[in-house]
């Protein structure tokens, strides 16, 4: 049995310790030593013999021997965001000073490494493609100018390839990356040890009562407890990087709910500065008073805790822009003074009361007293979440060492560990204070003797008893240790309130410009780059500073720390609220990605935990939540207008996953009904960016109510990466268009053999092609052209009605194929300037359509086009149409003729929104009878029409010029005498005699149809014919052509349609 991670000797031997990240913004921190107790190595250094394993594992890779320095090896951007610590790439220095030598391949073929997959931040390991795999092998492996593959060794050991790049010289990092304990549990536990633990516990127990307030910490214990939960398992699902809470639920739920944490909780933790300030304030106003010492007023005013305020604000600023290590210090001291005032107060506790302290209602540990602080004493206007709302910000800033993420060595292990324990820590730390006030304190005190101990005392105004827990804010420093050896002044809890506030402050001043500075990275909101820019290793946000200081300056400037405090509390709960659900919406909608290493959570938990805030929310301040709310909404919907640039791979994209499979299969199961009919439009468009009339076209027929799908036919093969290529060229192409259509590259031989392709395999289920559509062959009849495209488009006709799906030719007489003029090197000549338009002058952008248009060969082409051009491609989008919509129902085809015009009429966004439609119609009986009865069917189908015409003489006579401009489109199509004697190579392609006369009553009939059209129809914006059938080995694909080119030549925009002879319409409920 070889040694756990050994490795085959020979090449081990020979090129020991070469093991590193190539090709990569490389810099390395030196650690000493590495590798100590992997057993691959002995007590001195060398390698035992061992079978050589056929594949190197990178979770146990080669180490060096004892005594000799390895080093860690990461790119830079790592070093930034904190996404990696020491041991995460286990990458070794070389012996070489001049070269860096890495194992990367065996046979070619990458092994497991990290950097493999690092693709989401847009690097790439040295992972081969599948083309270099599997094409045949290239003479010339030599890679970039900064490295090259070679061969280790001639003989045929496992390890076939190194790479080898010039070293760069090692360079120490001064980052500083902290552990659970100082990034982590300092940070969280001086923040949940704010002002509140000296200045309102005493307050809230009164209030609220021993079982009320203790119930009140174990509601707000546990909903944070819930909220870690659901974070522990959003942190450890991945590096979450810079940004924290910002990171988690915007790489989960996408960048409208990451808008709305980034902006809210970067604003709220601003504020929370402010709050923790004021209290700061207000405890050394109160010293001032005591010693008849004014800064404005005596005693003191509004003002004077403002001025105090901001000069502490001042003094947390200057802090962070020191250092990041010296703020950490800073953090661990204050800590320290809490654990000392927290004791000091423990330690006064116990201890008997001086008479004083009894006066003030310090009356020691009693029975009675005790039992009169039980339950609450609320006063008019205040109630449970009264009070709860000015506790519940105590406990709400869980989330400061996950702010601090991209400062961690390891944030997936140190989060969850130091916020649990912090947690526990400081709700255990509140909960005794409320139990010891509550025992050793009176409610009310009057200060006088006579009514020690202040139990017989039910109501008192503040007036009467300023003293006791109701009123008094001090009972803390009145019940601490220093106080019973005669002090007027306890310094330690005076203390312990300025290192929580100023503590608290700082924390949350940290937090909160590396929260927006993430933000700003992303640039989700325009114009906030500029907070993005970091300073030094640590990328600090200094210009967050400057705004994380105004907003902070704002809400000290108020004063008041029982009116901030709701506010405050709301916006946390939102905060919670979205943590938890993303968590649960992560684990609903059940994507592969979402594996947290935490497993103590589960997705109801965080449903229950979040439905937990939101009612909380309103039962705090009904208010401030509304505003709150109000606020999301307005990020929500802007974020959702705007076009965001970020893949981050959301939960809400793996719902759409889950809703789109569930609905397909639903419709898969379903029975096709004709009341759920949808136009569901195939176009065959070839390249679509050198049609953009005829799809614009085609979703005027489909918009908001069915389905697009372009197709393009290329002949093959094709490549992997040139159909990656053009479906991401034609993506960009579409949303530029804002055409709502799927694009469907098919490889075929012809026009006839690409749609035999596409046509069956297009679509999804249900979710399929149900109308053909194409554009209208207006070249047929040219000479210069291969007969066989006119063959080819032809036997497409035929091939649609074969399959039975819906057909639409459509024609505008400029044509919808510009891939000619858009390809030519120099296809016009020269105009006079007025005749010309520039491409940036218009609303369509020519020249992204010169980039992709051609896909074989890119030309250079003209950066000036006709009027004329850019008006016939844009017809379809601009200047609403103007007078009616005809529909020339010839035969029943199943209705989908007025069902394509209705569209085209109701829809808002349609350029034939609110046009007239007319219907026309022919019979061979009574013409009042047959309008009359096509009337009432049209009032059925709730079609609205303005006019019904039935036309009793189409099978009449033609008139003799019509009859002329027939035989001269057929004329070069006709058999000549020696197609007759067998000179004819392709006899399918001829109209003989025979066929003439055969066809002649269908003939005479669409050429009369044209007369009529050419009467009534000529000034209609939009013509709807049925499409007429060619008879299978009947019909030649020239006399069929001429039929249509009568019907369409010279009119304004034109569809011929045919459906598959089932109905599209009922007049059924």
């Amino acid at each position: 049995m070889p040694a756990y991670g050994s490795v085959e000797p020979n090449p081990v031997a020979k090129y020991k310790g070469r093991f590193s990240i190539t090709n990569l913004d490389l810099n390395a921190v030196n650690v000493d030593p590495g590798g100590y107790e992997n057993p691959v190595f002995t007590g001195d250094g060398s390698v035992p013999p061992s079978p050589a394993p056929s594949v190197l594992s990178m979770s146990n890779p080669v180490v060096p021997p004892k005594n000799r320095k390895s080093s860690i090896i990461f790119p830079s951007y790592l070093r930034r965001n904190g996404n990696m610590d020491n041991d995460s790439l286990s990458t070794l220095q070389t012996e070489s000073t001049n070269n860096l030598h890495v194992y990367t391949t065996i046979n070619h073929e990458s092994i497991p490494r990290l950097e493999n997959y690092y693709r989401e931040l847009g690097i790439r390991g040295a992972r081969p493609t599948i083309d270099e795999l599997h094409e045949p092998m290239k003479s010339d492996l030599s890679s970039s100018e900064n490295t090259f593959i070679k061969n280790v060794s001639n003989d045929n050991s496992t390890w076939t390839t190194v790479i080898e790049s010039p070293a760069k010289p090692s360079t120490a990092l001064t980052a500083v990356k902290f552990g659970w304990f100082e990034g982590v549990f300092v940070r969280t536990t001086v923040n949940l040890l704010g002002v509140m633990l000296f200045l309102r516990m005493g307050w809230m127990t009164g209030r609220a009562g021993i079982v009320v307030a203790l119930l009140q910490i174990l509601i707000s214990t546990a909903i944070t407890c819930l909220t870690t939960l659901s974070m522990n398992a959003l942190c450890t699902n991945g590096d979450i990087g810079a940004g924290g809470i910002y990171s988690m639920i915007s790489r989960s739920l996408g960048p409208e709910a990451g808008a709305m944490i980034g902006i809210i909780f970067a604003l709220t933790n601003a504020a929370f500065v402010g709050l923790n300030l004021i209290g700061a304030a207000e405890a050394v106003v109160q010293i001032f008073d005591h010693f008849g010492i004014g800064i404005i007023s005596i005693p003191h005013c509004d003002n004077d805790v403002r001025l105090v305020g901001i000069l502490f604000l001042i003094l947390i600023a200057i802090i962070p822009m020191i250092s990041l290590s010296f703020e950490a210090k800073t953090q661990t001291f204050f800590l320290i003074i809490l654990v000392i005032c927290i004791f000091d107060y423990f330690v006064g506790a116990l201890l008997p009361p001086k008479l004083d302290q009894q006066r003030k209602g310090f009356v020691g540990w009693s029975h009675e007293v005790a039992m009169s602080n039980m339950w609450p004493k609320f006063v008019p206007d205040e109630g449970f979440f009264t009070v709860f709302g000015v506790f519940f910000p105590s406990v709400t800033p869980i989330f400061t060492g996950a702010c601090m993420s991209g400062d961690l060595r390891d944030p997936a292990a140190a989060i969850p560990k130091g916020t649990f324990l912090s947690i526990f820590f400081t709700s255990t730390t509140y909960a005794v204070f409320i139990v010891i006030l509550g025992w050793t304190v009176s409610s009310f005190s009057t200060g006088s003797m006579s009514q020690f101990p202040f139990t017989n005392i039910t109501n008192c105004n503040q007036g009467d008893c300023p003293y006791g827990l109701i009123y008094d804010y001090n009972t803390v420093a009145l019940s601490s240790g220093l106080t019973h050896v005669g002090l007027e002044i306890e310094p330690f809890i005076y203390i312990g309130i300025l290192a929580a506030s100023l503590s608290s402050a700082l924390g949350c001043y940290m937090a909160a410009p590396r929260i927006f500075q993430s933000f700003a990275e992303d640039g989700l909101i325009p114009g906030i780059a500029w907070f993005a820019k970091g300073y030094g290793p640590s990328n600090d946000p200094r210009r967050g500073y400057l705004l994380t200081f105004v907003v902070a300056g704002i809400f000290t400037s108020i004063g008041n720390l029982n009116l901030i405090a709701p506010y405050i509390s709301n916006f946390y709960l939102i905060s919670f609220f979205l943590v938890n659900i993303t968590c649960f919406h992560a684990a609903w909608v059940k994507t592969p990605s979402f594996r947290p290493a935490f497993k103590y959570f589960n997705k109801w938990v965080s449903l229950i935990s979040a439905a937990l805030c939101f009612i909380l929310m309103f039962l705090l301040d009904w208010i401030s939540a509304l505003a709150a709310l109000v606020l999301m909404l307005i990020i929500w919907l802007y974020i959702s207008k705007t076009e965001t640039k970020v893949n981050w791979g959301t939960t809400s994209e793996a719902q759409l996953f889950n809703v789109a499979h569930s609905a397909a299969m639903k419709l898969y199961w379903t029975e096709e009904h004709v009341k759920n009919y949808r136009p569901n439009i195939l176009v065959l468009t070839g390249n679509p960016s050198a049609r953009p009339a005829l799809i614009d076209m085609a979703a005027s027929l489909s918009r908001d109510y069915g389905m697009l799908f372009l197709g393009h036919i290329k002949r093959g093969p094709i490549s992997f990466e040139a159909r990656k290529k053009a479906n991401a060229a034609q993506k960009v192409w579409l949303r530029m268009r804002k055409v709502k259509a799927f694009y469907i590259l098919t490889e075929g031989e012809n026009l006839l053999d690409g749609c035999q392709r596409m046509i069956p395999t297009v679509g999804l289920g249900k979710l399929r092609p149900n109308i053909v559509m194409m554009g209208y062959k207006s070249n047929w009849h040219d000479k210069v052209k291969d007969p066989k495209d006119l063959q080819d488009y032809f036997n497409v006709i035929h091939y649609c009605l074969d399959e039975h799906i819906s057909l639409v030719i459509c024609r505008v007489q400029e044509g919808f194929d510009f891939s000619e003029f858009f390809s030519s090197v120099s296809l016009e000549k020269k105009k006079p300037f007025d005749e010309t338009i520039r491409p940036e002058d218009t609303k369509f952008d020519f020249k992204f359509v010169q980039k992709i248009a051609a896909t074989e060969e890119q030309e250079k082409r003209s950066s000036i086009i006709p009027v004329q051009v850019i008006d016939s491609v844009n017809q379809f989008q601009k200047n609403p149409k103007k007078g009616t919509i005809d529909i020339w129902w010839l035969y029943d085809t199943g209705g989908i003729a007025l069902l394509l015009g209705w569209i085209l009429q109701n829809t808002r966004n349609s350029l034939w929104y609110g046009c007239k439609m007319r219907v026309f119609s022919v019979t061979r009986t009574d013409i009042e009878t047959a309008k009359s009865n096509l009337t009432a069917l049209l009032l059925k189908f709730r079609i609205p029409f303005s006019n019904v015409t039935v036309l009793p003489d189409v099978d009449g006579p033609p008139l003799d010029s019509s009859k002329m401009q027939f035989r001269n489109l057929i004329e070069d199509w006709m058999e000549t005498e020696n197609d007759e004697n067998g000179n004819q190579s392709k006899p399918s392609m001829k109209i003989t005699k025979e066929e003439l006369n055969t066809l002649k009553d269908l003939t005479n009939r669409h050429i009369r149809l044209r007369e009529l059209l050419l009467e009534y129809s000529q000034d209609a914006s939009m013509i709807f014919m049925t499409l007429p059938i060619p008879r299978r080995d009947c019909t030649s694909a020239p006399l069929y052509m001429a039929w249509l080119e009568m019907l369409t030549q010279n009119m304004p925009p034109f569809i011929l349609i045919r459906g598959n002879q089932t109905s599209v319409l009922t007049f059924y409920c």
